[in-house]
């Protein structure tokens, strides 16, 4: 099998019981199938097959189906499968934190946060650029100073998330600050600080920017 793709292997998935079968799709190309799944359908059909074949413990396709069920729009499916997961590690943690994000879920996205914590899993980077756009407001202080003690405040996505946060909750000149000392600046950050002088009706200092 050179290629595999869903919409060649999915049709045999009722036939796949023999283990001369089962042996054509090992968890690497399973963990293909899975990152091109594009619709749920397709993506609970892959889980089946997983779960009958006893792999759903397999650490990479337990992960891969928790981040494709939250892009399609299914995060309750990542949090079942995350509360099975044994030990998550941060890379789990991250990406049930942005999965629930991006589906705008931010509270149950930064609990998962706080859980993180408590089983004292050392965040990363991008861990804290996602429970960042997740956070309460009133938690950015706190969030802010764990970036702090991280040594992560020169992280260009972090410091992005930073300023986006502060902008959202009205504090311009901490956001500015931010903004200005970033050690590289990008269209993301810039879009960030427009946004925020724009939303909080400071359009003249919105147009300096650009």
């Amino acid at each position: 099998m050179s290629s595999v793709s869903p919409s060649t292997v999915l049709p045999l998935y009722p036939t796949m019981t023999t283990t001369k079968q089962t042996h054509c799709l090992q968890p690497e190309r399973l963990a293909l199938l899975i990152d091109k799944s594009k619709a749920i359908k397709h993506l609970t059909q892959i889980h089946a097959f997983v779960i009958r074949h006893g792999l759903e413990s397999h650490p990479v396709l337990n992960f891969k189906l928790q981040r494709s069920y939250c892009s399609l729009g299914r995060p309750e499916h990542s949090v079942s499968l995350f509360n099975r997961t044994q030990n998550p590690n941060v890379f789990f943690y991250t990406a049930i934190i942005h999965g629930h994000a991006i589906n705008d879920l931010h509270e149950q996205g930064f609990l998962f946060y706080v859980q993180m914590l408590s089983e004292d899993v050392e965040p990363n980077a991008f861990t804290l650029s996602a429970v960042l756009k997740a956070c309460p407001l009133e938690a950015r202080k706190a969030l802010h100073c764990q970036v702090l003690k991280l040594g992560l405040e020169s992280d260009t996505y972090v410091r992005t998330a930073l300023v986006d946060v502060y902008t959202k909750g009205g504090d311009i000149i901490s956001a500015r600050k931010l903004f200005d000392t970033m050690p590289e600046q990008n269209l993301v950050s810039l879009t960030a600080m427009i946004t925020g002088y724009t939303k909080n009706g400071l359009v003249d200092e919105a147009r300096v920017c650009v």
